[in-house]
C-alpha cells in the first residue's frame, strides 16, 4: 500500500513537474470531514487527483484502524495523512519560517529523499483533513497525532518509496484522548517530536 501511494503521488507531477500532490489541498481526499458521511464515501477518494494514479481505495486505510463512523457503524475509509511541509504553505503560527517547503522534487536539496516522510498513519482519534501538521519551531507541541495501532507504533512512507516503523515513546502521546482534548506540550512529547521533526523538514 505504501509503495503504491508514493508511486501515485510522484505520478501526479509527471504531467506537471512544477507540483506534487499536496496534503493541504483536496489532492488526496475531497471534502473530508470526520463526522459526516464523506468519511465513509469512497467517492471522496475517487474525486481527488491522487486516485487517478492509484486507482485503489484500500491503500488509503491501514487494516489495523478499526474506528467506525460516529453515527454510522461503518469503518471509515482513510487512515493516512500527508506531511504538512510537502505543501504550498507552512503550518500556521510557526515562529520559524526558515524551514523548507517541498513543493516539487527539485526542492529536495537540503535533505535526502530517504529522509523526508510523505505519508503516515494518523491517529483515528484525531484524523480530520489530509494535512498532518508538524510545528518545526519547537513552541506549539504536538499538533496532530500519529496512530498507535501497531503496538504503540506507526508507519511512515518516505519520498524515495521506502517505509519505516516509528515507536511512540512518550506516554502523553500514546494516551492522547482525541480531538478536543488538551494539547500535548513540546516537553511532554519531546522524544516523539524530535524523531518526527528530523524527517519532516530542514532549514533552508
Amino acid at each position: 500500500n505504501d509503495e503504491r501511494l508514493i508511486q501515485g503521488w510522484r505520478a501526479v507531477a509527471t504531467p506537471n513537474p512544477n507540483a506534487w500532490a499536496y496534503g493541504d489541498q483536496q489532492d488526496i481526499y475531497a471534502r473530508y470531514q470526520a463526522a459526516t458521511p464523506d468519511s465513509i464515501n469512497e467517492n471522496c477518494l475517487k474525486d481527488a487527483p491522487l486516485f487517478r494514479y492509484s486507482m485503489n481505495g484500500k491503500i488509503y486505510k491501514c487494516p489495523a484502524d478499526k474506528r467506525v463512523h460516529p453515527t454510522n457503524p461503518v469503518n471509515r475509509n482513510r487512515s493516512i495523512s500527508m506531511n504538512s511541509w510537502v505543501s504550498e504553505q507552512r503550518v500556521g503560527g510557526s515562529t520559524n519560517p526558515n524551514y523548507r517547503l517541498y513543493r516539487r522534487e527539485a526542492d529536495i536539496t537540503n535533505i535526502a529523499a530517504d529522509g523526508l516522510w510523505v505519508f503516515l498513519d494518523e491517529s483515528p482519534k484525531g484524523i480530520n483533513d489530509t494535512w498532518f501538521a508538524v510545528d518545526m519551531s519547537g513552541t506549539r507541541g504536538m499538533l496532530d497525532f500519529p496512530a498507535v495501532t501497531h503496538n504503540n507504533a506507526y508507519a511512515l512512507t518516505f519520498a524515495d518509496g521506502h517505509s519505516e516503523i516509528y515507536k511512540v515513546e512518550e506516554a502523553a502521546v500514546i494516551n492522547w484522548a482525541g480531538s478536543g482534548s488538551p494539547a500535548v506540550s513540546d516537553a511532554a512529547a519531546a522524544r516523539d517530536l524530535a524523531k518526527m521533526r528530523a524527517v519532516t523538514s530542514k532549514l533552508n
